[in-house]
């Protein structure tokens, strides 16, 4: 429904004893039951860990150690499997990988890849980013349905072209795909959760590029209509995978946009991270979606200044008591090896010390960052080359610390 319907404190209670004798769904058969008696789904949704003392809803026992940050586009064996200390995998396909064209789904390359990973007694987190930075992600048809955004990546000159994704035509555009998703795999029990696409490789940042920033803006973006869209699409996605815990994650930034104010948003904070913290806050405490950030950094300032820390200290409450769950990485390894360092400047850093050092400050062990409680993290390849016995890469001390991170974990409530 559309409307506010005025709350009824009879009907809620009504509501709440219903739920309470048939439990259909948890929260998701909570907010179906308050809509069919007219009550909006937002006036359904007192704390979530009230919801859980009383039963209502079982906390979220996802998302737990170690996860493999795996691209596999070419159907190679994958990499790690023979890892012991791995627990997971987030697996991600793109939109152009599995509806090459309108309406006809190719989930062929899903199978192969979750198939070796479920054998291995993994668990597995899917994902499906809309667009990127780079060509191929989006389908070239849906180009023909909406308006796109060109423009020229920054430093890399190379041209990018991406949805306007909260033009009205978008979400019916782009709903097949997920719905199809959700009705082939909402109940494979070898997905352990998924994760909400929502803008750049799936996460909510819209645009990591000066040049894609400025394109936005010029396009109509809005906080307000990036708020909207989002929580369109996790309307979308929980829709789809009613049974399934979903993961939403965000960034360092929205827009790489660093005076709001002079692109005519004088309320935002620099590259928009105030409307990062709306949506992530508002998919944690009222729909009970865990939420991740990329950001991570061997030096505790500058990890600080992404906001995440803040954030997730903010939600810690919650995230201990089983509501959801929080997740921090990065999308640019925290370790690789010696030979790698001396070819790259970006990358000269990331020794055993740096990696260390991020683990540490994942879970905010080294002032001035707050506690925060963590309970998984992904890892790209190179990270866990250092930590896997097995590899020709394996750092004794990088393992180490590895072990030392998975018992600082906040594990799931239970457990």
């Amino acid at each position: 429904m559309n409307g506010h319907a005025k709350v009824n404190p009879a009907r809620l209670r009504t509501l709440w004893r219903r739920q309470a004798q048939q439990r259909p769904g948890g929260l998701t058969g909570w907010i179906l039951q308050g809509e069919r008696l007219g009550i909006h789904r937002h006036a359904l949704l007192p704390p979530l860990a009230s919801l859980i003392l009383l039963g209502l809803v079982k906390p979220v026992a996802a998302q737990y150690g170690i996860y493999f940050d795996y691209h596999n586009p070419s159907g190679d064996s994958p990499k790690h499997l023979d890892h012991p200390h791995l627990d997971g995998v987030l697996l991600r396909w793109s939109w152009a990988q599995l509806e090459p064209q309108q309406g006809r789904y190719d989930f062929s390359a899903v199978e192969r890849d979750i198939t070796p990973w479920a054998k291995a007694n993994k668990k597995v987190l899917i994902g499906v980013p809309l667009a990127g930075q780079q060509r191929g992600v989006t389908p070239d048809w849906v180009f023909d349905e909406l308006p796109a955004i060109d423009f020229i990546r920054t430093g890399k000159n190379t041209r990018v072209k991406v949805p306007q994704y909260w033009h009205e035509k978008f979400l019916p555009t782009v709903s097949g795909l997920v719905r199809a998703l959700g009705k082939t795999y909402a109940r494979d029990p070898r997905i352990e959760g998924v994760m909400i696409g929502v803008g750049h490789i799936g996460f909510l940042t819209a645009a990591p590029n000066k040049g894609g920033a400025e394109a936005f803006l010029k396009a109509g973006w809005t906080p307000e209509a990036w708020k909207q869209y989002a929580r369109d699409m996790i309307g979308l996605y929980r829709e789809a995978f009613p049974g399934k815990p979903l993961i939403l994650r965000g960034s360092e930034l929205i827009l790489r946009t660093p005076d709001p104010a002079a692109a005519g948003f004088p309320q935002s904070r620099p590259f928009f991270n105030d409307v990062q913290e709306e949506i992530l806050t508002e998919a944690a405490t009222k729909y009970g979606i865990s939420v991740g950030g990329n950001g991570l950094n061997g030096d505790p300032a500058k990890f600080l200044a992404t906001g995440i820390p803040s954030l997730f200290a903010r939600l810690a409450a919650g995230a201990s008591n089983g509501c959801y769950r929080l997740e921090v990485s990065d999308d640019w390894p925290l370790w690789v090896n010696a030979r790698r360092r001396a070819k790259s400047s970006v990358d000269a850093k990331a020794d055993t010390a740096y990696f260390q050092k991020c683990l540490e400050n994942a879970l905010g062990a080294n002032p001035p960052l707050p506690r925060l409680p963590v309970s998984w993290i992904k890892m790209l390849e190179t990270d866990l080359d250092c930590t896997n016995p097995h590899h020709p890469d394996f750092q004794p001390d990088c393992e180490k610390k590895l072990l030392w991170f998975k018992r600082q974990l906040l594990p799931p409530k239970g457990k």
